[in-house]
């Protein structure tokens, strides 16, 4: 497949250099007023600084993806855009966006993001908005960098900006018809025009549906990955009173129904053999795929499967599951309000937007087609023979709601000093509840472990609320939900002085302030160990002291910080800790519900500016350096969206000094733009969320690993973005962009890799070990390893995009264009330990797009195919351990060899005599084709 990659980008150069010797033989040369139109295609308009500026006129590292643009080459989503855009990063699956190594590590809401995502000014948690069809969006701009002085919300790693069409003079209209491969069609309209003299609409929408996925389940369900059913509609209005009062307003909403991204499947899960054991190593949850264990009988199953399909060449989009995973956005609310008011030196503007959404998605727990089987033997207080029900389903929700408000001071007087300023408020509530049931329901009394006593069950199914969850007919066995109530402010101003024609320098200065309140709750029910009675084990497995804390002196500890309403007490200090009484760790049991409940606060503050310097020697260059100190807040959570009470819920802000120094010029002669930039990040406390080895304490004593967010020390970034456009003729254009990124970690304190908890991969850089047992090898105690020189998780060193555009003026004046494009990333790793298991391998996607447009310009066809040679395009990768009996051996791929391979011989419930790794991954999707009809009335 690697050879015929590279053919694709050799191929593709060769038409560009080819295309100029077929346009002697193409019609006659373009009208002059032609030629000026497309090359004026290439003169973006930006508002990344809040005044309307030229790319090349901006010193500010930004792309700039128009509508036309868009339709031209095929971006349709924000994984279209990473292709394009140097610097930038995206994982579909989980909806995070990432900007020169700077990305997100977690999907819980107590830890944000380190990009921000803006429509039409509005702060955004996703970047799904960006993804908008072209009939909505006037252009998408990716700025990079840190952004404070300039924007509501402060962003470390940079922004991602949605401008949308505004409504227009005179009444105008557009419908787009679509159709696909995968049972793909869309339809969308838009119009807009005048109601008065001084007011303006427009009203849009869309409904886009995929009916088939490129995953096959060969359990006779439902293909998925990349289905979906989803609806926007939009109205504007927009209006002037008098000369000096505009206004605007948008109102939205989407929803859809998905089989697929976010949250759904984008991969077939491991492609190892099964893992047959009863109890897999570290696991408290009997084991559905026992059932294919040869043990087991009277399986119930979809399908007749009993291998993973998911093995050998070719193979990887099957699976083998029993439940159909999907995701359901309920219709939105969304809102933005914009108010100017024009003195006679400066802009009074205000800007307030509003968000709500419900998001839920049902995932297959158990992971199999199994359902149900029968034991031979007795297990716990269940006899052999009795039917045990192992189907799970998880069921995942977002409800999450935001507004803010801004207002700015915009000079616009014609002086040599221009300057903004504003302040801003933001604030957000939200829950993520989960629940995860056995279907069907098992049963029987609850006790409370460990004294086995009579404990509240969980009501029958109402709704999803703190104590429901559970279908009908099922038992509720695990919720958790994480909640919060945040605020962010910010203040700041930006001036920029005119030294001369050729001299500008710019300074400028943020104050934020980010304030989180939270809670966490958890309640686990065990029905698997004594069947029925369930045990509930809540009190007994969840919270407990910061590790750090645990001295001789204080065997019971403190809560760790972030926690509060502690209630430290005689009784339970000391001997008295180890009881159900956690209120010492401000965890507090509801007696009706069962819930475990605790409180979470936390603040952080800080002060970032910019300061920088234009020469522009020229009208035909741009050089600037510039300075930047970026700002992420901490934050409280953990690395999953359930954090089970973690005892180190709180972890500290990020800052970073960015330099960067770029040139933007025009080659008239050789009609040639170039922008590029080299740039240098001293990133600190870089958020992370892994296993820790502690130091040991004042009484000589190493207390236990466990898991926390972390702040690595020092993250060095040096990088290099190019973007170029060449018209070597009228007809013909090449797009070239390239972006190099190097986010080196330096040293961190211990850290253990899930993956490896012993140090034995020969990459593996050990700088401590555990006290305690260690096994028959000194080998086998856990391992601190330092992450010196790994990089940071999916940032590839290497990204590039070439794009071949050739037109053809008709004889009655249409236009036809030939578009082809290639994009090349090379690889990265799915985890800050830099290891094969989460090597993302490097891909290159080649689309290949033909369009029509008549002389009127009114009506545009499109063909496209997007993958052309339908390679397997990652778009991540994440390795997973199983535990064995032996753990001090090189680590082995599950099922390579005897020892990694599960036997029923000895112990019919299974052994694996070594620990192995297996490796999932997730795909974009393989090649697409089809047509599009554009009707502009």
């Amino acid at each position: 497949m690697a050879p015929k990659n590279r053919y694709t980008f050799v191929s593709l150069m060769a038409l560009s250099i080819a295309m100029p010797a077929l346009a002697q033989q193409a019609p006659p040369a373009a009208p002059p007023a032609k030629a000026a139109d497309r090359n004026s295609n290439d003169v973006v308009v930006v508002t990344a600084s809040k005044r309307e500026e030229t790319v090349q006129d901006i010193a500010v590292a930004v792309t700039a993806i128009s509508s036309e643009l868009r339709d031209e080459i095929g971006l349709s989503t924000v994984q279209d855009y990473t292709n394009f855009a140097p610097g930038l990063s995206y994982s579909t699956a989980n909806d995070r966006l990432g900007m020169r190594g700077v990305t997100r590590t977690s999907n819980n809401f107590g830890i944000r993001s380190g990009i921000s995502n803006y429509v039409d000014g509005v702060y955004f948690s996703s970047a799904i908005p960006a993804s908008r069809e072209t009939i909505f969006v006037d252009r998408v701009e990716v700025v990079r960098g840190p952004q404070g002085t300039l924007y509501g919300r402060d962003s470390i790693g940079g922004a991602l900006n949605v401008i949308s069409k505004r409504p227009s003079n005179e009444f105008e209209g557009e419908v787009h018809i679509g159709f696909a491969n995968f049972d793909e069609r869309k339809v969308e309209a838009r119009i807009s025009g005048p109601i008065t003299d001084d007011i303006r609409f427009s009203l849009a929408g869309n409904r886009f549906f995929r009916g088939e996925g490129f995953l096959t389940n060969v359990a006779g369900l439902e293909n998925e990955a990349n289905r979906r059913d989803d609806t926007y509609i939009e109205g504007q209005l927009e209006g002037d009173i008098g000369d000096r009062f505009s206004w605007w307003a948008r109102l939205g909403s989407l929803s859809w129904h998905r089989v697929g991204a976010p949250g759904g499947r984008t991969g077939a899960g491991d492609s190892t053999p099964y893992d047959t054991r009863l109890f897999p190593g570290g696991s408290a949850n009997i084991n559905s795929f026992f059932g294919f264990s040869g043990v087991a009988s009277g399986l119930t199953q979809a399908g007749t499967q009993k291998t993973n399909p998911n093995i050998g060449a070719n193979q990887q989009l099957q699976f083998n599951a029993d439940f159909t995973q999907f995701t359901d956005l309920f219709p939105t609310t969304e809102g933005a309000l914009e108010a100017v008011y024009s003195f006679d030196n400066f802009d009074l503007k205000y800007l307030g937007g509003y968000v709500w959404y419900h998001y839920n998605l049902q995932i297959d727990n158990d992971g199999g087609p199994v359902s149900a089987f029968k034991l031979p033997f007795a297990l716990g207080g269940v006899p052999a023979g009795n039917n045990i029900s192992v189907g799970r389903i998880t069921d995942y929700n977002e409800n999450r709601a935001w507004f803010s408000n801004e207002i700015n001071l915009i000079s616009t007087g014609s002086g040599p000093f221009q300057w903004v300023t504003g302040i801003y408020q933001y604030q957000e509530n939200y829950t993520q509840p989960i629940y995860v049931s056995s279907h069907p329901g098992i049963g029987g009394t609850v006790l409370r472990f460990p004294t086995f006593t009579p404990t509240v069950d969980l009501p029958d199914f109402t709704g999803r609320n703190a104590s429901s969850g559970s279908p009908q007919g099922g038992d509720l066995w695990y919720f958790s939900n994480n909640q919060g109530l945040n605020h962010a402010y910010g203040a700041f101003f930006q001036g920029d002085y005119q030294i001369n024609d050729a001299w500008k320098i710019t300074g400028g200065i943020r104050w934020s302030k980010d304030v989180m309140n939270g809670a966490d709750q958890v309640r686990y029910i065990s029905h698997y160990a004594l069947g029925a009675p369930r045990v509930d084990g809540t009190s007994a497995f969840f919270g407990g002291p910061d590790p750090t804390t645990v001295t001789a002196s204080n065997p019971c500890g403190f809560a760790g910080k972030g926690i509060v309403n502690t209630n430290v007490t005689a009784a339970n200090s000391a001997a008295g800790c180890g009881g159900l009484d956690k209120s010492r760790y401000g965890i507090y049991l509801d007696p009706v519900t069962g819930i475990a409940r605790r409180q979470l606060a936390a603040s952080w503050n800080e002060v970032t500016g910019v300061l920088g310097v234009d020469w522009t020697p020229d009208t035909d260059t741009l050089v600037y350096a510039k300075y930047n100190r970026g700002y992420k807040p901490g934050g409280l959570g953990c690395a999953d969206t359930n954090c089970n009470l973690t005892a180190t819920p709180y972890t500290d802000k990020e800052l970073v000094d960015a330099f960067e120094l770029g040139l933007k010029r025009e080659w008239p002669a050789a009609n040639l733009t170039t922008n590029a930039v080299a740039f240098y990040y001293d990133y600190q406390g870089y958020q992370v969320s892994n296993t820790i080895v502690p130091d040991i304490n004042s009484s000589g004593v190493r207390p236990p690993t466990y898991v926390s967010y972390i702040n690595l020390p020092s993250t060095v970034t040096t990088g290099f973005e190019l973007e170029t456009i060449w018209r070597p003729t009228d007809a013909l254009r090449i797009l070239f962009n390239y972006g190099y990124a190097n986010p080196e970690i330096g040293d961190t304190p211990a850290l253990v890799h899930a993956l490896d908890p012993f140090g034995r991969d020969p990459a593996a850089n050990v700088i401590s070990r555990t006290n305690g047992p260690c096994g028959s090898s000194a080998t086998a105690c856990i391992a601190g390893q330092n992450l010196n020189g790994n990089l940071l998780p999916f940032s590839p060193k290497n990204k590039a995009a070439l794009v071949g555009t050739y037109t053809v003026d008709m004889e009655d004046g249409a236009e036809l264009n030939f578009t082809a494009s290639s994009s090349w990333q090379d690889i990265a790793f799915s985890s800050v330990f830099n290891r094969w298991a989460t090597k993302i391998p490097s891909w290159v996607q080649t689309d290949a797009r033909v369009t029509w447009t008549n002389a009127d310009q009114n009506i545009t066809l499109i063909g496209f195919v997007r993958n052309l040679f339908d390679d397997v395009i990652y778009d991540g990768r994440g390795g997973g351990r199983r535990i064995g009996n032996t753990r001090d051996v090189p680590l082995q791929m599950c099922g390579s060899s005897a020892a990694t391979t599960v036997s029923h011989a000895v112990n019919p419930t299974g052994v694996l005599a070594q620990d192995c790794l297996t490796i999932s991954e997730s795909y974009r999707p393989p090649r697409t084709y089809g047509v599009e009809l554009q009707y502009k009335f």
